[in-house]
């Protein structure tokens, strides 16, 4: 027995985060007087929309329990979908070598920097169609 499909369409209301990666990353910079060494971090926007996306680092003192936060550097602002933020660990955390840049915790430096990343929400209308036979719509189920 062949049956018609018939389109119902509805209104909904949808949510979406957008996804991101992250990681950190290191470099140096050597001058005919002096070198320096960096450390950042890079956020890539995997959404299909730009995005407003705030970003923290956290600069950790190990030696104490619990972790005591010595300091930490936020950045808010737009990334375009697929586009790449970097954001650089401020020298000053970097002039003791006893560190470790990680989201794990578990190396045995005394300090620790890790990061947090806040992707932004998307509330928005959306039309959806379920397409339901017209044997469905007379009798129900």
């Amino acid at each position: 027995m062949f049956c018609s499909l018939v389109p119902e369409q509805h209104a909904v209301a949808e949510i979406r985060t957008l996804q991101y990666s992250s990681s950190f990353g290191e470099g140096s910079t050597i001058g005919s007087t002096f070198s320096s060494s960096y450390i950042f971090l890079e956020v890539v926007n995997k959404g299909v929309i730009v995005g407003n996306f705030s970003i923290t680092l956290y600069f950790w003192d190990k030696t104490t329990q619990p972790y005591q936060l010595v300091a930490n550097s936020s950045e808010t602002g737009f990334i375009d979908s697929g586009a790449t933020q970097t954001v650089y660990v401020p020298n000053s955390w970097l002039s003791n070598d006893q560190y470790s840049v990680t989201r794990d915790s578990s190396y045995n430096n005394a300090y620790l920097i890790n990061y947090s990343v806040v992707s932004p929400t998307m509330f928005y209308a959306a039309t959806k169609t379920e397409w339901k036979s017209i044997f469905t719509l007379a009798f129900g189920s």
